[in-house]
């Protein structure tokens, strides 16, 4: 089969054939297809060595768009593209029906089976037993499996004759196995049976040279079909039509016409070998012409690069002097060059270090005056305190003592933050660690936002992957690191959202931490903004909002766990943060001497700074009643936009609104006699705001105060030209 496959290729030109020979190992044939489809072969023919294991091989080929020829035998599917082949049902029912000939319709007969689930063993059987099925006097005394092998064949045949002496036709699903089942017989005196086989091949121990030694009675030609299958190839590969089942004929052969089969497969087999000679002289004749012929092409190709090389050597020549006098030029000016460049290198180096050296004086400035802010906010609050503490204040005197105390302790907070991040750059800052267990340290935390998340009207879960996880870390810098992320949540989460903390362990370079997980809904940062946010005062492009120096603290304290800090976003998920911790730190062995009594202090005393004071209100009445003017406020800051109503609010009808957007839309509902609006807002900012109100006809002639914190002159000469631009906008 494969020298009539290789032969019939060399008919057709461009068509290569390669040929894999696995010997009954069905593992081995397994990984040559997968190779072959991952070359994206062109074609694949397969002779399946087992059905039910080639099947999912033979499909993916299919599904990879490579047309698969079956050889032989098929598999448990319809997923192929033409089967060549002799058909093994009718093949062995026209044996049937010459066995029982044979036996003239009366005996015993063994059969000699292939493998288990093979296509070939079992229409073989099928078509056998249905001729025997009209002949009831024709028994079977024995069957037995010997997967296609003469070596199984001879020794199951054995054992079937020590326990049934009487054996009248033993038919062997091939003609190896055959001459087994001879070997065994010679070994036992009595009648010998008659032996049919499969497959009749040409050759010195094929089926026919078997039956005229007379080893075999007969076999039952099995087509190889080489010839056949390149010819399928051919009109598979050029589109032309072709039949899906291609059955090859059979015939019988015995000691009547086996010699005249061999006469004429000899004559066959030696013209095919004059042809392959053939083929052969030509091949080397056409491989001489190519070589002469890219022989004549290289010499006129190496006649003209030479006499190119001779201009080219005759114009370099003239032109080398002339090149050599413009480089010494070059080399004298490169000379001046490099001098100056090493003038400006020391120069830059010098205002590298007294950059550095000011940069230096700066921070330490920033850090000293950061303490000496402490002193008198505490000196402010002892006697915000005091007040608050009286009896005899009103309602607008005591909110604004508390707004005092609040603001004075923001301040004081920050200053706090400033400074430990200030104590981690000049590697001052103090670490104790102990081992704890994790999760009962966060869920006390988390039970401290239970208040902050009604009020906020939010979804909060705890979840945990049931670990109990106990590692090294600093109780009071993991507290300020779990309460900046869920604040952080908490602030960017939208309304009625759901926030959620999960605690896991992961694995990663072969190193086992803990992760602290928390996300909100409702809120997105870019991919770009991710590695931004951590830098202090950072403002995401989208939101025009800060982050302050909160996660920059956060990843600093990360940081000092030998631990890391990552951000996922999406629009349609929200944000989270993922915080590793090593379960081991290098500083463990100190006890734990603080007092930890003030345990969740940082949690609340930030929650506390976060609490909104009274909610807006309600416009009431009409301007004609009341006689008073409407003031718009606009502000995304809570104390100051309820400072500014608890100034202005005695004289004046008051509407407040917490971002751009919403107080474009208030303005075009209420018609204010004045807009005052922060600058810097989410969603809208001022100048948005301004220039949306001037080009409205109904709210055009509002008057709009902005407010802004943005007082260096850089800073005023842009705002000048934000408010030139709105002012543009208007006149336009």
């Amino acid at each position: 089969l494969n020298s009539e496959m290789v032969r019939e290729a060399s008919f057709y030109p461009g068509m290569e054939v390669e040929i894999r020979t696995v010997k009954d190992d069905t593992r081995r044939q397994i990984a040559d297809v997968q190779s072959f489809i991952d070359r994206k072969v062109d074609l694949l023919v397969v002779s399946p060595n087992e059905s039910a294991a080639l099947t999912p091989s033979i499909e993916k080929a299919c599904q990879a768009g490579i047309p698969v020829i079956l050889i032989d035998r098929k598999i448990d599917s319809e997923a192929y593209t033409t089967y060549v082949g002799g058909d093994n049902y009718q093949l062995a029912y026209e044996l049937g029906l010459y066995a029982a000939g044979v036996l003239r319709g009366k005996g015993e007969v063994v059969v000699m089976r292939g493998f288990e689930g093979s296509t070939a063993d079992t229409e073989r059987y099928q078509g056998f037993m249905e001729a025997l099925s009209a002949y009831p006097d024709i028994k079977i005394v024995a069957e037995a499996r010997v997967d296609f092998l003469k070596e199984e064949a001879r020794k199951q045949m054995e054992k079937i004759l020590e326990t049934i002496r009487k054996v009248d036709l033993v038919f062997a699903m091939n003609d190896p196995m055959a001459l087994g089942v001879h070997e065994a017989t010679i070994r036992y005196s009595g009648q010998r049976p008659f032996i049919i086989g499969i497959d009749a091949l040409y050759g010195p121990s094929g089926g026919i040279e078997s039956i005229k030694k007379g080893l075999i009675d007969a076999s039952f030609i099995y087509p190889t079909g080489g010839d056949k299958v390149i010819a399928l190839a051919y009109q598979i590969l050029t589109g032309e039509p072709y039949h899906k089942e291609n059955i090859l004929p059979t015939a019988a052969v015995d000691q009547t016409n086996a010699r005249v089969l061999q006469l004429q497969t000899s004559q066959i087999v030696e013209s095919q070998l004059k042809i392959d000679r053939i083929n052969q002289l030509l091949d080397t004749s056409l491989v001489r012409y190519a070589n002469q012929r890219t022989l004549f092409y290289s010499s006129l190709l190496a006649l003209a690069l030479l006499i190119a090389v001779l201009l080219f050597a005759a114009r370099a020549y003239r032109l080398k002097s002339k090149a050599n006098r413009q480089l010494a030029r070059q080399n004298e000016e490169i000379k001046r060059q490099a001098e100056r460049l090493k003038e400006q290198k020391e120069q830059l180096e010098l205002l590298s270090a007294q950059l550095k050296e000011a940069i230096h004086a700066k921070l330490v400035f920033f850090t000293n005056i950061s303490h000496e802010f402490k002193t008198p906010l505490s000196l402010i609050l002892g006697p915000v305190d005091s007040l608050m503490a009286g009896k005899n204040l009103t309602d607008k005197q005591h909110e604004m003592l508390s707004l005092i105390k609040r603001n004075s302790n923001r301040l004081l907070f920050l200053i706090s933050e400033i400074i430990e991040f200030r104590s981690y750059e000049n590697g001052k800052m103090n670490v104790n660690f102990t081992r704890n267990p994790l999760i009962p340290f966060l869920e006390e935390l988390t039970r401290l936002f239970e208040e902050y998340k009604h009020r906020k009207n939010m979804e909060l879960s705890f979840e945990t992957d049931g670990s109990d996880l106990e590692l090294w870390f600093d109780k009071e810098k993991l507290e300020k690191i779990y309460s900046n992320l869920l604040s952080n949540a908490f602030r960017y989460v939208n309304e009625s959202g759901k926030i959620k903390v999960t605690i896991t362990t992961r694995t990663h370079e072969d190193e086992e931490y803990a992760v602290i997980s928390v996300s909100n809904t409702g809120s997105y940062i870019p991919g770009m903004e991710q590695q931004n946010i951590f830098q202090r005062f950072y403002k995401v492009e989208d939101t025009k909002e800060g982050i302050g120096i909160g996660l920059a603290l956060t990843q600093t304290l990360v940081e000092v766990h030998r631990g890391r800090i990552e951000v996922e976003s999406s629009k349609k998920e929200g944000t989270t943060f993922h915080v590793f911790l090593h379960f081991i730190q290098e500083e463990s062995t100190r006890p734990d001497t603080r007092d930890l009594s003030g345990q969740g202090e940082y949690t609340k005393q930030r929650l506390e700074l976060e609490r909104e004071t009274q909610p807006d209100k309600m416009l009431s009445g009409s301007k004609e009643k009341k006689n008073k003017h409407i003031i718009l406020v606009v502000e995304d800051n809570t104390d100051i936009r309820n400072f500014i109503t608890s100034s202005l609010e005695d004289n004046y009808i008051i509407l407040k609104t917490h971002n751009g957007m919403e107080g474009v839309e208030k303005a075009k509902k209420y018609i204010p006699d004045l807009v005052i609006s922060d600058v810097m807002m989410p969603l809208k900012d001022g100048y948005e705001l301004c220039g949306e109100l001037k080009n409205h006809m109904p709210t055009s002639h509002i008057p709009v105060v902005l407010l802004t914190a943005c007082s260096l002159d850089e800073q005023k000469n842009d705002r000048f030209r934000e408010w030139s631009r709105c002012l543009c906008t208007q006149a336009l």
